[in-house]
């Protein structure tokens, strides 16, 4: 360490004396603000500490000191330093990052060593040595002291203060110092030597000199200020050096003004040396463990205080009451060091610990130990062992888990014998819920080393009305009930259980599940149980609804190729088959056909689900499409040598299309699974077209022979995959057709049609036209027609979109603003627009009644005859569109000028009228002024003023926006004059 030469002279002639080149004996200044001089014994204290941790502290403690220079500052420098009062707070696990302790304590053990097993020991949380952070930041270092009192014992030296107070037959009170001598100055009695006296003795001397010298008075002594005392404190400190306090501190308190023992320094081995011996050692554990600070001696000025470091310790991790690394002294077995951590916490598991151990040879080894076990605690531990206390397995044992539909579930004590009516004492009402299912109880039950769950299913009915049935089985520890209850969704709340059976399964053994789809009252995925029926299964999904067809389908996945497979099972009959892993069984609905054709697109929606979730679908899509994923499935695994096992009806059906081959499958089966003949079918002939592959030139040859519909010949009709059931309409047979009627008739309503009927004919039926029904108004809506302009407005509007783009995405000289605005105003409209679906029914006659005669009917027609309107409306390219009241002296001019005139855009040339009976008659002219029209104007009429688009020149595409526009114009003047629908 280099400093300058001239700094060292100075050093030495303002000392006047050798100080060693230690902060820690040389960083002081007295109270008095001027330099001290350590002592001898200091002085070889400080000498015997190693070079580097000399040159550390003069670092810390004089680094103004420490400037450019050549020159080496040897060990015995003269330096003087200034005491620091107040030591800044500090955080242990700084220190613990840097200690090798803590290193060790995080090692963990080689798996190698134990075959594929990895046990960590060695503290996989973080464990802190143990009392590091007691003295750790400290307050200022006489604010602990100033108002302590003072012990009898205490040691009277120079510059500690007597308060001595004299009443009786005199009165006064004194301050007396010790000064250098020793000496106290007694009024009337002269100097005392008192300095190296206890207090308690040296209060007893004063008051009896006093005593003596003055007759009569009482005296009192107290100890007023008290001097300070310079100490050292060394080795493992956070802050060694010298520091002034109070002539009252102990061995804690100078520990305290250093700031605390770094984490690589001793607890339980502190030293007090006094003039170069150990007078004193000071176990830090005693007080932290038993409060215990009665070695905890006063200090004397001049005495160090040493703290060496470490030499041995033990990790104590898991559950003990305080795992940490200690650090040992006269501990010497396990069970020592376990009482050093407190003892076991209530989750330990002393029987299963892991002792870990450097060996010689340097390596790490493992060995469990039994904490349980007097030999084992009397066991010798080692320097750096490592204990971990295991906790105990968070499972209960011997408990029995009732959960469900039941008045008191949790757990209950597991004895050997306990049966599952046990569980229920009595058999009264409130130890179940209200709508208990007691006739489907499952139990969840761990076999096997692996654990892997079973699941069982009792009648616990049976079970509590009868104790001897089989059905009260015998508990084992561990089993869990589940109650279910009618109201709850069993298939939610068997989820968990169904998640687990799929999980442990694997590719030599299907997952243990079994699932209801279709019309049934709880469909969905089910815990299968060993042996259960068909019927049984059923049964858990609520039974098949009212709507359930005779027959279901079983599907069912072979466990060796995954290979699918089909069976018919009669619901009225065939239910004792017994259930396999993995079957589903399809039940299939009567009704709904409409449904199923309207969802046919949603097949893949169950096709991707065939993992068996609950599908969102009504039970009769949700079956039908099940069987069509069934069928896609069986095509899938078609061969060359194994044909697809499906076949197909079509026709009058209920339900027409493919369905699964199963095992000796007759024409009659597959009729049923269709839904039965619908009412069209033609029921005495049918046709079956079979497809066969040659087996001497694989040649496709399709054959159909014609056989008879009649119970008995379907079922002795045996089918082959890929044949297709082919059932007739019955001839000359029409579906329900109806018709709906309403306004100004006399018996309004729907009517269902007859052959050939006329609009004319539906009149007549209901009693003919009121006096108040506008004939030639009369409106026919048929649904193609609608459909149709539906289609027409749809189109128009994206095509007026598309142009109102072009047009603004150019922005160019070509498209005026004024055009841009009048193609909003047109497209506009045509969002207005409805489609009117109407068929005219005029001729050019207008003979109305004969029109209606010519006029057949068609399903779904509807037929409205309004009332006489007596109102005429003006729309399009006039100044404000307005209907009017009708009156039979005006004409067209007359109704245009009332809506203002036509504006600057209206093309009078193609102005037209909408009549009431629908006929599009234009607006004639024989002048040139819009005034000159005349035509004729009836009540419910409509005259339409369409725009010149040809003004908004230049606008491109203006023909072909010309045609929308007047198709547009049409349409609303079409809707205006029926308004109806």
């Amino acid at each position: 360490m280099n400093i300058g030469l001239g700094k060292i002279y100075k050093m030495r002639m303002f000392s006047k004396a050798l100080i060693i080149g230690s902060a820690l004996c040389t960083g002081l200044w007295g109270s008095a603000g001027f330099a001290v001089q350590p002592s001898a014994a200091q002085l070889e204290m400080l000498k015997s500490l190693p070079k580097s941790q000399q040159e550390e502290l003069i670092k810390q403690y004089a680094p103004d000191l420490i400037q450019n220079s050549s020159a080496q500052m040897p060990v015995e420098s003269t330096l003087e330093t200034t005491a620091e009062p107040v030591i800044e707070s500090r955080d242990v696990d700084e220190d613990l990052s840097r200690s090798m302790q803590a290193k060790e304590a995080k090692k963990s053990i080689d798996a190698a060593d134990l075959q594929e097993r990895q046990v960590t020991t060695a503290i996989e949380e973080e464990i802190k040595p143990f009392g590091y952070d007691l003295f750790a930041g400290t307050p200022s270092t006489f604010a602990p002291l100033a108002n302590a009192p003072v012990p009898a014992d205490y040691v009277m030296g120079p510059g500690d203060t007597l308060n001595v107070q004299i009443y009786g037959a005199e009165n006064d009170s004194y301050v007396l110092q010790i000064d250098r001598e020793g000496n106290i100055q007694l009024p009337n009695a002269g100097p005392l030597q008192i300095a190296g006296m206890r207090f308690n003795e040296a209060s007893k001397m004063i008051e009896s000199e006093i005593t003596r010298a003055v007759i009569g008075v009482e005296v009192s002594v107290t100890a007023g200020a008290l001097r300070s005392i310079r100490v050292f404190v060394l080795g493992d400190v956070y802050k060694p050096g010298a520091y002034v306090v109070s002539g009252l501190s102990t061995m804690s308190n100078a520990l305290l003004s250093s700031g605390g023992i770094k984490t690589i320094g001793s607890l339980r081995n502190i030293q007090l040396k006094r003039n170069g011996k150990v007078i004193s050692t000071l176990d830090l554990y005693d007080f932290l463990l038993k409060g215990d600070m009665s070695k905890d001696v006063s200090l004397l000025d001049g005495d160090v205080l040493f703290v060496p470091t470490l030499k041995k310790t033990v990790t104590v991790a898991g559950e003990v009451k305080r795992p940490a690394v200690y650090e040992l002294k006269k501990e010497r077995t396990l069970g020592e060091i376990i009482q050093l951590a407190g003892g076991f916490t209530q989750n330990a598991s002393p029987a299963h610990s892991k002792l870990e151990r450097i060996r010689e040879d340097g390596f790490r080894e493992v060995k469990d130990v039994n904490l349980r076990a007097k030999k084992v605690l009397q066991q010798r531990i080692q320097n750096g062992d490592s204990i971990r206390v295991l906790a105990s397995v968070d499972e209960y044992k011997d408990i029995v888990l009732v959960n469900g539909s039941v008045s008191r579930p949790g757990e209950y004590q597991w004895r050997d014998g306990l049966r599952i009516a046990d569980l229920f004492r009595g058999q009264s009402a409130d130890e179940f819920l209200a709508r208990t299912d007691l006739e489907h109880v499952f139990i969840k039950r761990e076999v096997g080393i692996e654990r892997n769950i079973q699941i069982l299913m009792v009648n616990l009915k049976e079970a509590l009305q009868t104790p001897q049935n089989a059905e009260n089985i015998s508990l084992q520890a561990r089993d869990e009930l589940l109650v279910l209850n009618f109201d709850d969704n069993r298939v939610e709340v068997l989820q968990p259980w169904v998640a687990d059976l799929k999980r442990q399964a694997n590719q030599n053994q299907l997952a243990q599940v079994v699932s209801v789809s279709g019309s049934v009252n709880y469909p969905g995925e089910y815990p299968y149980v060993q042996g259960m029926s068909i019927q049984e299964l059923l049964s858990v999904a609520g039974g098949a609804s009212l709507t359930s067809m005779e027959k279901a389908l079983l599907k069912r996945e072979n466990a060796y190729n995954r290979q699918v497979s089909a069976l018919l099972i009669g619901l009225n009959s065939e239910m004792s088959l017994k259930a396999q892993a993995m079957d589903e069984l399809i039940v299939l609905d009567v009704n709904g056909i409409e449904e199923i054709e309207s969802e046919k697109r949603e097949l893949s929606q169950i096709q991707a689900d065939e993992e068996g979730t609950p599908s969102k679908l009504s039970p009769v899509k949700d079956s039908h499409q099940r069987v069509q994923a069934l069928v896609k499935r069986l095509r899938e695994q078609s061969t060359s040598e194994l044909p697809a096992q499906i076949v197909s009806v079509e026709g009058f059906v209920r339900f027409p299309g493919e369905y699964p081959l199963t095992e000796g499958m007759s024409a009659q089966e597959l009729i049923e699974l269709a839904g039965g003949f619908a009412e069209s079918a033609y029921t005495l002939k049918g046709e079956v077209v079979s497809r066969n592959i040659s087996q001497q030139d694989q040649q496709l040859r399709v054959e159909n022979q014609i056989v008879s519909l009649d119970e008995q010949s379907l079922a002795s009709l045996k089918l082959q995959s890929m044949d297709s059931l082919v059932v007739k309409r019955k001839p000359d047979w029409t579906e329900r057709r109806v018709v709906t009627l309403s306004g100004e008739v006399k018996f309004p309503g729907t009517y269902v049609l007859k052959e050939q009927e006329t609009l004319a004919d539906l009149i007549q039926r209901a009693g003919g036209f009121t006096n108040q029904a506008f004939i030639r108004g009369t409106i026919l809506q048929r649904q193609a027609l609608l459909d149709k302009q539906n289609q027409e407005l749809e189109k128009m509007r994206y095509q007026l979109e598309s142009i109102l783009a072009q047009s603004a995405s150019k922005k160019t000289s070509m498209t005026s603003s004024e055009a841009t605005e009048q193609l909003s105003k047109i497209l506009q409209q045509a969002n207005q627009a409805k489609a009117t679906g109407r068929l005219s029914l005029v001729n050019r006659d207008e003979n109305y009644y004969a029109a209606f005669s010519s006029v057949l009917l068609q399903d779904l027609d509807k037929v409205h005859v309004p009332e006489e309107p007596r109102t005429v409306s003006v729309i399009g390219e006039v100044f404000a569109t307005q209907t009017f009241n009708f009156d039979s002296n005006m004409d067209a001019s007359d109704y245009i000028q009332m809506a203002g005139g036509p504006n600057s855009l209206a093309d009078m040339d193609r102005a037209y009228i909408v009549k009431a009976s629908g006929r599009v008659v234009p607006l004639q002219q024989s002048g040139f002024f819009y005034a000159s029209a005349r035509a004729e104007i009836d009540q419910g009429d409509v005259i339409v003023i369409p725009m010149d688009v040809e003004k908004l020149q230049p606008l491109e595409l203006w023909k072909e926006v010309a045609t929308i526009a007047g198709q547009v114009g049409l349409a609303l003047a079409s809707f205006n004059a029926v308004g109806v629908f």
